[in-house]
């Protein structure tokens, strides 16, 4: 399910507070939730499925504790779908900065979640370093 940008844009501004908009230096994640593409699972997400515009890089947001639970097969299947329908040139798995477990355990976390066999190309990692809390994101990637 497409999450519309009504919802990207009542999450974001509570977070943004006297400062405006925290995201301009994480093009990326900027993207993504300023006209880009945000999708998940109907009911009970583990992990967000998004990317900035047709033919660009996949990205699959999601937190360690979220990712420490199982995710159903109907999630990984809906996530498998939506990467073989967009064929991205690189699939990149996303976590907050502060979510510090996720820098050693991602590559643990990615094969016993089963996010490993959405795609058969390599899951790069990387860190988002913005203004929101885990638990923020995680309401959001919940619906």
């Amino acid at each position: 399910m497409r999450i519309e940008q009504t919802e990207v844009d009542s999450w974001i501004q509570p977070l943004t507070g006297k400062k405006g908009d925290r995201w301009p230096e994480q093009r990326t994640f900027h993207a993504l939730l300023r006209g880009g593409e945000l999708h998940r699972f109907e009911t009970d997400a583990h992990v967000l499925v998004g990317r900035a515009g047709p033919g660009e890089d996949a990205h699959l947001i999601t937190t360690t504790g979220l990712l420490e639970e199982e995710l159903a097969a109907d999630e990984l299947k809906f996530i498998k779908e939506l990467l073989a329908a967009w064929s991205p040139p690189t699939v990149w798995l996303a976590w907050l900065q502060r979510d510090t477990r996720m820098q050693q355990l991602h590559p643990e976390l990615l094969r016993s979640s089963g996010l490993s066999k959405v795609t058969r190309k390599k899951i790069n990692g990387w860190a988002i370093s913005v203004g929101i809390k885990l638990d923020d994101l995680k309401a959001l990637i919940r619906g």
